[in-house]
């Protein structure tokens, strides 16, 4: 085989592994070791960016935040470098309840966004992955508390399932969406052959 050849052989296979989506070359963070929440790193709430990196594929990364009751807060990523995609999700205090998931809510190209409602006050945990699970890059995170732009309705909180509100009959409810309030649940009482 031919020198010429081997060297177009490598420049493809080259050419190729640049072109997987989410692929990219990064090194491990400061706040490694954070691929647990219980190696969680803490954040502030006033919207300082921590800046991490997915590295390597299929890197897990855990920050934790102190929430108050009644308060409302904006977790963000951006800064995506490197073809990096973040997906986060909110667990509760328990570091097993899902609370919110996002993978496309940030304000650029994959990024991601959760607004949460505090109900009851507690360190609460975020975790980062990649979108791809062979993905890796760079990003940057914040927890900062909402300036309550948009008032809250009287429904409120109602931003899961858990929180779902009645919905009755021949009654008019008002609601509010808004960046800081994306969500709304109700449920109706049915009975079997009523219409």
């Amino acid at each position: 085989m031919s020198a010429i050849f081997k060297t177009r052989i490598l420049i493809i296979a080259a050419v190729f592994i640049l072109a997987i989506p989410g692929t990219c070359f990064s090194e491990p963070d400061v706040y490694e070791p954070d691929n647990f929440a219980t190696k969680a790193t803490a954040i502030t709430t006033d919207g300082t960016w921590q800046h991490h990196s997915i590295d390597p594929a299929a890197d897990d990364d855990w920050v934790s935040f102190e929430a108050v009751t009644g308060t409302t807060y904006i977790i963000e990523t951006s800064n995506l470098r490197f073809g990096c995609d973040t997906y986060l999700f909110l667990f509760n205090t328990d570091r097993i309840t899902k609370h919110d998931q996002d993978d496309q809510g940030g304000s650029e190209q994959d990024a991601s966004k959760i607004v949460f409602k505090c109900i009851t006050s507690g360190t609460y945990y975020i975790y980062i992955r990649d979108f791809w699970p062979y993905g890796t890059g760079e990003y940057s995170i914040s927890v900062r508390v909402s300036g309550g732009e948009t008032p809250f309705d009287a429904y409120e909180p109602d931003d899961v399932y858990k929180e779902a509100q009645l919905l009755e009959d021949d009654r008019t409810q008002m609601h509010t969406i808004s960046p800081d309030n994306t969500h709304d649940w109700f449920y109706v009482d049915a009975w079997a052959g009523r219409e």
